[in-house]
């Protein structure tokens, strides 16, 4: 069984999530960005968590980063832990790896980043992950690595939904999407696998 969901950050603007929760499984929300000297928390983040909240819809969270070594990473992902402070989170924390600005790094580096980042997310008790379109999973990260450690999530847009099924947890199919209750179009997401009641089972302690 699959799971759909959207994924939204300030971009999406004023969302009716009384009419979107008809239409999804869950939602993967944007806190902010995260940088070497400045992290920011996205504008609608408080709204559409307490929405969300308030409507029982499942809740993940992504946070871009702009981070070109582990430690900054490591910084970056502090910042988050204090801003998910009392808030129950229903999937993984991931970090959405893709800016350009940090492709050169390389490989190792840019894994390390993933590593420093969700170390600091799982020992706050939250279940990590690593956000990533195919070009950087297959280019850019050692995802061997990254399957091995963390719940996955990969970007491939016009494929079919079940492309991804066994190889990935998650798959965001189009940026194009539109849902009642959201007048842009918003991103679209196929979950294979039942992270919502394995993160509940495994009591991780969602409420550091």
């Amino acid at each position: 069984m699959s799971y759909k969901g959207i994924d939204v950050s300030h971009y999406d603007g004023n969302i009716n999530w009384r009419i979107v929760k008809e239409h999804i499984d869950f939602a993967i929300l944007r806190l902010g960005w995260i940088g070497n000297t400045h992290h920011e928390l996205d504008t609608k983040f408080e709204i559409y968590y307490n929405e969300c909240k308030r409507e029982g819809i499942p809740i993940g969270i992504y946070v871009y980063n702009y981070c070109n070594t582990p430690e900054t990473a490591k910084i970056g992902a502090n910042w988050a832990v204090n801003h998910l402070k009392g808030k129950h989170i229903d999937l993984p924390v991931y970090i959405d790896m893709e800016d350009i600005s940090i492709e050169h790094l390389g490989r190792k580096t840019l894994t390390d980043i993933c590593i420093a980042f969700n170390k600091v997310i799982q020992d706050a008790g939250y279940w990590a992950g690593v956000y990533a379109n195919l070009n950087w999973y297959t280019n850019y990260l050692n995802k061997d690595i990254i399957k091995e450690r963390y719940t996955t999530w990969i970007a491939d847009y016009g494929v079919s939904e079940d492309r991804f099924e066994g190889q990935y947890d998650m798959l965001q199919y189009s940026e194009t999407g539109r849902v009642p209750g959201i007048s842009s179009n918003v991103d679209m997401n196929i979950m294979y696998r039942d992270l919502i009641n394995e993160i509940k089972g495994s009591n991780p302690g969602t409420d550091p």
